[in-house]
């Protein structure tokens, strides 16, 4: 009996001594150095635990780190001096662990109950230090400098994009960046076309700065996903939101020059799903100014009336926008014949514009995996122009209508360090210009293919690289890759740099009426 139970003992201690050591060995890398792993959970109510995701893993005083995977799994190098785990997540309060061993680590953050209330100072404008790419954001402050303001006169009190007049008779503002025209940069509105093909004459006039929540500037090739045009920048602008906008916003102004505007903006909250917003705006120069008496007019005069109505949806799973915005302008520049001596020419200069847009906005939520989504951008516009030049009234006539899609699906590849977005866009430009006895016609269908994948590294490196495929009908295949780093010196040391390619379509005619405002008749 003394034997049998000395054998059995001695089986119980073999095995246990087998299976600590393969324990002990399973937990020693290939560099002899151990591992720890673990999961990160949060207590969602009483009796349900959900895990964080892109919760941040380091050791005290060590560089480097990890984060959580999709289920809230981590693995993390242990060396011999490593002993106090840090555990971060946002909303939660940080968690420093003594870990002695290479045990399975269950960490359960708790929510800081002790954020009571966040003052958020706005400055006029900011840099994105976590964008590898350039990019400023200029908010409300900076708009309001002005007591008036469209989207070019927005730029006047910001050094990042320079503003000027194309020609005084025309009225037609133009911007610069980087030495470059703005027909070289991308202008979108809530990542949707906005100035671009006939629109891009007096498209800056016609963004009223009351609808505007901020502008995002960027320098350089722009990402892969809003296009192929972005060469030496990128605008984004983003308008007011109805479920966030005021209730009520009336806005007036006039001047001794005669130049006033109104603008009058609604916003309803229906309920926790839906919100509706109405943006109208009217402006107008009626008189006519000559201070230097060369009988033309310093500035045109001019009628604008644009509105926008939009609604948003918005769930837990799904969010959604759409809207129609309509546009009606009447401008008149040149010699006003009073000015001018009986018996002589008139020169002068007229244009008409209405426009019309309509969007549609759609993405899919994955409430516990934020970093997934899907989404589908959808646009069309009809933009009809009849302009005249100097004393033979020559005249010109642009009509175009496009359509422009974009479908957009990101995710990650383990965690949060790895992440890619990939797509298609499909564009339709047909334009119709006549100018004199002259008439151009052209039809653009581009569809086009995308791939980003973007490599981070908590406080140290960001790459981000993509390349699209788009199929011109006119043009044949053009590809255009495009590379942005970000590396980080020190906390307030960063160091970026930016490659690529980018082509457009020039629009010969509307894109030179100062030429044609010059021009003899």
């Amino acid at each position: 009996m003394k034997i049998k139970m000395k054998t059995i003992f001695l089986n119980i201690y073999t095995k246990f001594l087998i299976i600590n050591a393969l324990i002990f060995i399973s937990g020693i890398n290939a560099s002899g150095q151990s591992l720890l792993k673990g999961i990160v959970i949060a207590q969602k109510d009483a009796n349900q635990y959900e895990p964080l995701i892109g919760a941040s893993i380091r050791w005290q005083n060590a560089k480097g780190g990890t984060q959580t995977d999709t289920l809230g799994h981590f693995s993390l190098i242990k060396r011999p001096e490593n002993h106090q785990l840090i555990v971060s997540f946002t909303g939660y309060r940080t968690d420093t662990i003594m870990v002695h061993s290479l045990d399975f680590l269950q960490v359960t953050l708790q929510n800081d109950g002790q954020i009571q209330e966040v003052t958020v100072h706005a400055n006029a404008s900011t840099i994105d230090r976590l964008n590898p790419i350039q990019t400023e954001l200029i908010t409300t402050k900076t708009l309001a400098k002005a007591a008036c303001c469209n989207l070019s006169e927005g730029f006047e009190t910001n050094a990042s994009v320079s503003v000027s007049f194309a020609d005084a008779v025309t009225g037609a503002k133009q911007i610069q960046m980087l030495g470059l025209s703005g027909n070289y940069i991308q202008t979108n509105t809530e990542n949707l076309p906005s100035i671009r093909g006939l629109g891009s004459t007096f498209g800056l006039n016609y963004i009223p700065g009351t609808w505007i929540a901020s502008i995002d500037v960027a320098k350089g090739a722009s990402s892969v996903i809003n296009g192929y045009e972005s060469m030496t920048g990128a605008l984004n602008i983003e308008l007011q939101k109805p479920d966030n906008a005021d209730k009520l916003y009336v806005n007036t102004y006039l001047n001794s020059f005669g130049r006033g505007e109104l603008n009058v903006n609604f916003a309803k909250k229906i309920n926790e799903k839906w919100s509706v917003g109405l943006l109208s705006h009217g402006s107008g120069q009626a008189t006519s100014i000559d201070q230097n008496h060369d009988t033309f007019r310093d500035m045109p005069l001019f009628g604008l009336a644009t509105a926008l109505n939009r609604w948003k949806y918005q769930s837990d799973k799904w969010m959604a926008q759409f809207g129609i915005k309509g546009l009606y302008e009447n401008r008149t520049g040149g010699q006003e014949a009073s000015w001018v001596a009986s018996g002589k020419p008139i020169y002068e200069f007229g244009n008409t514009t209405q426009r019309l847009e309509a969007f549609g906005k759609i993405a899919q939520l994955f409430q516990h995996k934020p970093y997934k989504g899907l989404g589908l951008i959808l646009n069309a516009t009809i933009h009809d122009t009849k302009a005249y030049f100097g004393q033979a009234a020559r005249a010109y006539q642009g009509v175009e209508k496009s359509f422009y899609s974009n479908l957009i699906y990101q995710n990650i590849i383990q965690n949060t360090n790895h992440t890619y977005k990939i797509g298609g866009s499909f564009v339709l430009d047909d334009y119709q210009e006549k100018y004199l006895d002259s008439a151009f016609a052209r039809r653009e269908i581009v569809p086009g293919i995308f791939g980003e994948y973007t490599l981070t590294i908590p406080n140290k490196l960001i790459v981000v690289a993509g390349t699209r495929v788009d199929f011109h009908n006119l043009y044949g295949t053009r590809i255009t890759p495009r590379l942005h780093a970000k590396y980080d010196i020190s906390s307030n040391v960063h160091l970026r740099a930016s490659a690529g390619k980018g082509w457009r379509m020039p629009n010969a005619l509307a894109e030179n009426f100062g030429m044609l405002v010059n021009a003899l008749s």
